[in-house]
């Protein structure tokens, strides 16, 4: 605490017009898969295969609860989620690192 809060004043507060905020843009390349529909498939980096993007609220959840969609195949794969170069660079320290 610092002493202006110990006797009882407060900091100066700030205001933030967030009546005004029209929104927020996303991401080119997202924004571009929530135009084609609320669910639209999109291929992952580095070949690691492809997804759903879903963005419509009742689709979420139809696929949040039908255990046809569970996350045990993924969970079971071994994958870091690291890009190919960095896969490849850690597999040269490792050869380093033995000698």
């Amino acid at each position: 605490m610092t002493e202006g809060t110990i006797n009882g004043t407060l900091p100066p507060v700030r205001s933030w017009p967030a009546a005004e905020l029209t929104g927020v843009d996303f991401d080119p390349a997202p924004a571009e898969l929530m135009h084609k529909g609320p669910v639209a498939p999109f291929e992952l980096s580095q070949d690691e295969g492809w997804n759903w993007l879903m963005t419509g609220y009742d689709d979420v959840r139809t696929v949040a609860n039908d255990p046809r969609f569970s996350r045990e195949p993924v969970a079971a794969r071994q994958s870091t989620g690291f890009p190919r170069p960095l896969r490849a660079a850690a597999r040269r320290r490792r050869v380093v690192s033995r000698s």
